[in-house]
């Protein structure tokens, strides 16, 4: 089931019933919902055109209405832990054109993907990988929430065919995904698979059943204001407004294995909304936005029709098999057990002192000002947050995005890529 209010849910014509309003959800685009289910490999009812006629519908909707998809139900697909995603590298050395979105849209998925089931990926499983790669959707089982790290089982007991799969921008906005134990009532053999999304809105925040400390992914003030320069006379204003904040939302996130991405944008929510009632905000302007994509005018219907194309094709063919080299690059009977021991916060204290004011933010808006007037109410939020990348072997997506702003040098024509700097 997925936690989203009726209220929130409009009438939609075609094979996909429902859709989310952006209205109500704060999203920049609709979710497209799809409730889905393949009948078991081998039985009387099974065809693996199925999945041609989800793809078809897939295709209509998404290229009619451009939404964030959301489908969910029983593919009766083993896929174990084969990747549902195409390695970016690939569609770089092979020039496809719109790469540069695919690659912005898989950065906010964590790679890895867990999974209980021991069943080796069956024809439904790989035509549902083949699926994900074509159309850029993922699985969500296993990847957040609390299966993060667990990806349980949801069908007697002993296989995962039933999954949430969607756009990667869903994946952020995730507050929760459990398989709840087995209920007889709801079903012969299935676990009900539980997901909540957050939304960006205080629309319906006087409903009677909107919880008052609803966790925002995104923070109002990075979408809709910029906070003002740093005022160093209310550093201890600052402060203050993070000790009545509190870190304990976020101890709690960490505590539950929640995904890095998540937890990092939460950290970089707290410092922002404090620095805005600190400081202030003034609007932003209309080409700010810098984390949505950006669709090139050549780049029209048939050419996303191309590209899908390709997409659906490299993901049927099978990679040669190639000797890893990646043995004869490690070290061997070498442990540098200095490197290996965690980050402490007496670290972290230390670097944060070394950095420098003055400086500008990155995509993620926090200025070194608000790091150092930060402690000690984050230090230990930062400790965390660090060892958990290190332990994972994964950052949060902000971390490792850069941003290159042109300068206009002040004369000549301002369309002109030569006159900036």
């Amino acid at each position: 089931m997925a936690h989203l209010r009726p209220q929130l849910v409009t009438t939609m014509e075609d094979n996909f019933d429902r859709t989310t309003t952006k209205e109500y959800t704060g999203y920049d685009k609709d979710v497209l919902l799809g409730g889905v289910y393949i009948p078991p490999e081998g039985s009387r009812y099974s065809t693996i055109d199925l999945f041609d006629e989800l793809e078809n519908s897939l295709v209509d909707n998404v290229h009619r209405l451009d939404p964030y998809i959301l489908l969910a139900g029983d593919f009766n697909a083993y896929t174990k832990l084969s990747d549902d995603f195409i390695d970016a590298d690939d569609l770089m050395h092979d020039n496809v054109p719109g790469v540069e979105e695919y690659i912005v849209d898989s950065t906010f998925i964590p790679p890895k993907r867990h999974s209980q089931d021991q069943h080796r990926p069956n024809n439904y499983g790989y035509r549902l990988l083949e699926l994900c790669k074509a159309h850029s959707v993922y699985i969500f089982n296993g990847r957040v929430g609390h299966d993060a790290k667990v990806g349980a089982l949801t069908s007697n007991s002993s296989s995962v065919v039933d999954y949430y799969i969607g756009s990667s921008h869903l994946l952020s906005l995730v507050e929760d995904l459990f398989i709840a134990p087995f209920d007889a009532m709801l079903s012969d053999v299935h676990n009900a698979l539980c997901l909540t999304l957050k939304t960006l809105t205080n629309n319906d925040a006087t409903q009677d059943d909107a919880p008052e400390d609803r966790v925002q992914t995104v923070s109002q003030v990075a979408v809709g204001a910029r906070v003002r320069r740093w005022d160093p006379t209310k550093g201890q204003v600052f402060k203050d407004g993070l000790a009545e904040r509190g870190t304990d939302h976020i101890h709690t996130m960490l505590d539950n294995g929640a995904d890095i991405n998540l937890i990092n944008t939460e950290v970089v929510n707290t410092l922002l909304e404090v620095a805005s009632d600190t400081l202030g905000t003034v609007s932003r302007t209309a080409n700010a936005d810098t984390r949505r994509r950006r669709r090139q005018a050549w780049f029209n219907d048939a050419c996303r029709k191309k590209r899908l194309e390709y997409l659906r094709a490299k993901a049927k063919c099978k990679r040669n098999d190639t000797p890893d080299t990646r043995d004869e690059l490690r070290i061997k009977n070498h442990s540098l057990n200095e490197l290996n021991a965690p980050i402490t916060e007496e670290e972290v204290l230390t670097a944060i002192k070394t950095t420098k004011n003055g400086k500008a933010a990155g995509i993620d808006e926090i200025y070194n000002e608000y790091l150092k007037n930060s402690v000690p109410v984050m230090t230990s939020v930062y400790c965390r947050l660090f060892n958990k990348a290190l332990d994972e072997s994964v950052v949060p997506e902000d971390w490792v995005t850069g941003l290159i702003k042109p300068l206009y040098k002040g004369k000549g024509d301002r369309h002109d890529c030569d006159n900036y700097r």
